[in-house]
């Protein structure tokens, strides 16, 4: 759920991302049961890089709230190693804003 949720978002925010996000949804129909890394890569890196080479430098703002309340606990690491991969992106910014519980360790 987390990167369907996120892809919905941003493609309701951003309307030039809205095709791509539909695209990669009718391509894979069962993109909702594929690894985070697969979901992360097809419908929201993917479209975003496709916006990379269109206009100016844009920056988006995302936030995360309860990370601490992913199923899998090897899920947030996962999480945050493909949040970082949007750095590669030279005209989208994503910025993150992460909320989790104190005593979860975060790396």
């Amino acid at each position: 759920k987390f990167v369907t949720s996120i892809a919905v978002q941003l493609a309701t925010s951003i309307s030039a991302l809205r095709q791509y996000v539909n695209d990669a949804v009718t391509e894979r129909s069962d993109i909702a049961s594929r690894s985070l890394r697969d979901q992360w890569h097809e419908l929201v890196f993917g479209p975003l890089s496709k916006l990379d080479g269109i206009g100016r430098r844009t920056l988006y703002v995302v936030v995360v709230d309860a990370l601490n309340e992913c199923d899998e606990e090897n899920d947030i690491q996962v999480i945050l190693h493909l949040l970082v991969e949007v750095r590669s992106l030279e005209r989208v910014r994503l910025r993150v804003f992460l909320t989790s519980r104190p005593e979860m360790e975060l790396s």
